[in-house]
């Protein structure tokens, strides 16, 4: 159908993300489930690819992933 046209769509073309470069918009920690990443023009929700990293606003990180509509990142 349709719909599921437009959600394999947007998996495959943000596969792209990965080995781009993204600016932490909020603090990445994945024990209390916050992070996001910006880029592009667009705030993804984003986890650390190592779940015992903090990574602070202001950095720059690598994507590594995409899990559905989450960035994984280091």
């Amino acid at each position: 159908t349709e719909y599921w046209t437009e959600v394999r769509d947007f998996i495959t073309e943000n596969k792209d993300l990965i080995g781009e470069k993204a600016k932490v918009t909020e603090i990445i920690n994945n024990i209390d489930e916050t992070g996001a990443v910006f880029i592009n023009g667009l705030t993804w929700t984003a986890r650390s690819e190592d779940s015992n990293k903090i990574i602070e606003p202001g950095e720059v990180v690598e994507i590594k992933a995409v899990s559905g509509v989450k960035l994984i990142v280091q």
